[in-house]
């Protein structure tokens, strides 16, 4: 997902599944990204698997790319 912060950059978020079981949430901020390791029912059901959780990645900020002419 992106956010724009100006004209010149925005910041991004991602989400990854993961097969197996979280035995705790946890969040850590590594240099500038926030990476949070978070238990499924925050989303959704992901095609009947039951054994799965969520790593969000979030704070990418990167610079948009310049229009091609």
């Amino acid at each position: 997902m992106e956010y724009p912060l100006n004209e010149d950059k925005s910041q991004y978020e991602a989400f990854y599944a993961v097969c197996g079981n979280l035995s705790k949430e946890h969040k850590e901020k590594l240099k500038e990204l926030l990476i949070e390791f978070m238990d499924k029912e925050v989303l959704y059901k992901i095609n009947n698997i039951d054994k799965y959780f969520l790593v969000r990645v979030s704070e990418i900020k990167l610079r948009k790319p310049k229009e091609v002419k």
